[in-house]
This record gives C-alpha cells, sequence and structure tokens, in this order.
C-alpha cells in the first residue's frame, strides 16, 4: 500500500485492518513546505465500507485545529459507495496544490 505511516495509524485507529483494506487511488502530494498541500486516497473495506483517508497541511481539509493553532493533520471520512464512484470518476486534479 502507497501510503504514509501517519495515513495507516488513522486508518487502524478507526478500526480498519490493512490487509483488509483496498487502495483505489490516490492523489496528490503531500508538502510540508506547501501551505493547502495534501494527499488522499479513496479505499475501500472488506466489509464493503468506503473510506477517504488523507494527511495535509494546513489551508486543507486535512488540517488539524486545536484552539488557535493550526497544523498538518491526518483525518479519514467514511463515504458512500456513491461518493466514492464521484471521487474516482472526477479527473480534475487542480484542486491539488502538488502533483
Amino acid at each position: 500500500m502507497d501510503i504514509s505511516e501517519n495515513m495507516k495509524r488513522c486508518i487502524t485507529s478507526k478500526g480498519f485492518d490493512l490487509d483488509d483494506v483496498e487502495l483505489l487511488e490516490i492523489r496528490g502530494k503531500f508538502d510540508p513546505q506547501v501551505v493547502g498541500s495534501f494527499t488522499e486516497g479513496v479505499f475501500k473495506a472488506g466489509d464493503g465500507r468506503y473510506f477517504k483517508c488523507g494527511e495535509g497541511m494546513p489551508k486543507s481539509n486535512y488540517e488539524q485545529r486545536a484552539g488557535l493553532l493550526v497544523r498538518a493533520g491526518t483525518r479519514l471520512f467514511e463515504i458512500t459507495e456513491a461518493e466514492a464512484q464521484e471521487w474516482l470518476d472526477n479527473k480534475d486534479l487542480s484542486i491539488y496544490p502538488v502533483q
């Protein structure tokens, strides 16, 4: 699986077994030097659930907030099969600051 250690930890912390998760596609490139940069992938679990997991800098969907502090973070969002298919079908990569 071609994902970061942070993403692997996030996935397992949500109760998914990495051996039972299929990475359908991954996009973008997390670059700690570029505000807003992020990497995200869509996954299918062995039980049929879909989710999107990624890591990113502040100004991305993956930022972490603690009061006024904003930093890079890793998050997982459960999505429907239709949302997963929509993400996979959308080939517009302009939302990714770094490829």
